[in-house]
């Protein structure tokens, strides 16, 4: 379900038992939009929280030559995860 909302160039950072996080470019509209399409549909899809947070000011030191300012999703899941992920 994450995967099909979030941007395309979303890459998945971390995955353990009940978390996932992924990183994304900020593009207009994005973060209204997941906070809304999450928000609607986050029990159907088992999550019990979920986050949106810039990232950290070492990665942006470390990216500023890029010229990328990306996001980062945590999500936690009730029980087991109920996606799978690739």
């Amino acid at each position: 379900y994450i995967e099909s909302i979030l941007p395309n160039t979303a890459r998945k950072l971390d995955s353990f038992l009940i978390q996932v996080s992924y990183e994304f470019e900020v593009r207009p509209g994005v973060i209204p939009f997941l906070f809304e399409e999450i928000e609607a549909h986050k029990t159907e899809h088992g999550i019990d929280d979920w986050g949106l947070s810039q990232t950290s000011l070492e990665e942006v030191f470390l990216r500023i030559i890029g010229g990328e300012l990306r996001w980062k999703v945590v999500l936690i899941y009730v029980g087991e995860i109920l996606v799978a992920w690739d």
